[in-house]
């Protein structure tokens, strides 16, 4: 073979040798992005669930904390002021069986207080401030009680 026959030739091999370079790169390559899409799927799904287990956990916590609040109210009686028009008295919740506290009294420009009573006009504490007074209370009672001016 004669020297010219022989650079086609060598062009030719080089060129599939490149060619083959090429495709075993590409191939790598390919093998590259399936395994960090692998990856990429494997900690979605690990991110996915952590945040399933903590929204279960916060879930859980949360309902603990509700079944406690009702624990608690269903050992308790709460008492609601109603002013009349009078200043604002804070309602409280006490452990039942225990006193009403009736803690101050409201104000009302131009009247004066004279006591509190309960929902059937029943005197309660006789106008006493912070006093503590005996009411048979039950487990989850909700008490109201009015404000009377003169």
């Amino acid at each position: 073979m004669s020297k010219r026959a022989k650079r086609p030739a060598l062009l030719i091999a080089l060129m599939l040798c490149l060619v083959l370079l090429c495709a075993c790169g590409a191939a790598d390559t390919d093998a590259t992005d399936a395994a960090a899409d692998t990856t990429e799927a494997a900690d979605t799904t690990e991110a996915a669930d952590s945040t399933e287990a903590a929204d279960t956990t916060e879930t859980a916590e949360a309902d603990t904390t509700e079944a406690d609040e009702a624990a608690d109210t269903a050992d308790s009686y709460t008492v609601i002021f109603d002013s009349r028009g009078g200043t604002e008295v804070a309602p409280f919740t006490a452990p039942a069986g225990s006193p009403l506290h009736l803690g101050a009294n409201p104000t009302k420009e131009g009247s004066a207080f004279v006591t509190w009573e309960d929902q059937w006009g029943m005197p309660i504490g006789h106008g006493a401030e912070n006093t503590d007074v005996e009411w048979d209370t039950e487990p989850g009672q909700e008490i109201t009680l009015y404000a009377v001016w003169e």
